[in-house]
């Protein structure tokens, strides 16, 4: 691993909540790109000449006003998809919106509702899955209740075509620990990958791989343990029942959130026909500092298990991107935090070979 350090200025952050990449067509380098909430901006950085090379500022109000704190993920040079809650933004690579997408247009007589979206560990600021037209996304029963026996055999995906509204729900399966005995909460939001005519999700409280081939519908399920950490989290120290108030349930399920191993977002590596994981182990107290330790698991294109390897605790897992030379992920630690004036970035070079 070795560390990128930017210098930047007081309009752009040391750290980003949102964060994607490139590599510019031109310098072949790679480009960092984090939303800066603060600025309402997309920065860009290049991360070998270790600068800002281009700021996209975004409009909140008119024809091409977006609201504030909001996902995106970057398609193609001329392409980013931007999410508000139920609301999507296809703009143009200098932030002009060419299209607009309201999930409520497309339910009006569904039986499900388009889970919201925001920038959570549960749900990261780039877990959008888009292509051709079709936004896969989540979905959950109108009527939907944790205790429900009924809610775990009901499909959780659908992808929308947002030319004709067509709309079509996928097969899909919890992993076998989810259950009305055992509820997770908000961590039954899955994560969700494109790659060819896959699609690919996995949760937070499980180590279990899943993978849908879009054409067949055929669903594959791969158990892929780690070696250092426990393979699902714990339930909910308290199940959810019909008798508790909103306020009552959420502060469950948000005192539960975090507490346990936490499984990311699996990533594909296309020049390798590999993919990665990185998840933590259960949180420990040491001198009265919380500590989480971190690991990288790597997986073949039939997600068996390669490798698995501890990294630095003091990296901000949730949201990294990939280049031909492996991981870029942020420093999150106390110097970074302090030293306002530069971003720094973590590069994990990947030398696996199969």
């Amino acid at each position: 691993m070795d560390t990128i350090v930017v210098n930047i200025s007081a309009k752009e952050q040391p750290y980003y909540y949102a964060v994607d990449g490139y590599i510019d067509s031109i310098t072949n380098h790679p480009i960092f790109i984090g939303y800066n909430h603060y600025m309402h901006s997309f920065d860009h950085f290049d991360i070998v000449d270790k600068k800002l090379v281009k700021k996209i500022e975004l409009e909140e109000q008119g024809p091409d006003g977006v609201p504030l704190n909001g996902s995106f993920k970057f398609l193609t040079g001329d392409t980013i998809i931007y999410r508000n809650q139920d609301r999507f933004f296809i703009m143009n690579g200098q932030g002009k919106v060419v299209e607009r997408i309201d999930l409520f247009n497309y339910i009006e007589d569904s039986e499900y509702l388009f889970r919201r979206g925001g920038i959570t560990l549960a749900s990261p600021a780039n877990n959008i899955t888009y292509k051709n037209g079709r936004l896969f996304t989540h979905i959950l029963p109108r009527e939907y209740f944790y205790w429900d026996d009924s809610f775990y055999a009901k499909p959780f995906l659908a992808s929308i075509n947002i030319d004709n509204g067509d709309i079509k729900y996928l097969k899909t399966n919890y992993p076998s620990e989810a259950s009305s005995e055992n509820q997770f909460g908000q961590l039954l939001s899955p994560f969700t990958l494109l790659v060819d005519n896959y699609l690919i999700y996995n949760f937070s409280f499980s180590s279990k791989i899943f993978r849908l081939n879009l054409s067949t519908q055929k669903l594959d399920e791969f158990d892929v343990q780690s070696s250092f950490t426990d393979n699902t989290c714990k339930p909910l120290p308290k199940k959810i029942n019909s008798s508790m108030s909103q306020r009552e349930r959420t502060t469950i399920e948000g005192n539960h959130f975090m507490s346990g191993t936490f499984f990311n977002k699996v990533v594909y590596d296309p020049y390798r026909n590999i993919y990665y994981r990185i998840h933590n182990g259960v949180p420990i107290e040491r001198d009265g500092i919380k500590i989480i330790d971190f690991y990288l698991c790597v997986f073949d294109s039939d997600f068996k298990k390669l490798g698995e390897f501890e990294i630095d605790r003091n990296l901000y897992v949730s949201n990294y991107f990939l280049i031909k030379d492996g991981l870029i992920l942020q420093i999150m630690n106390n110097d970074n935090i302090k030293d306002i004036n530069k971003l720094k970035l973590c590069r994990v070079k990947i030398e696996f070979r199969i």
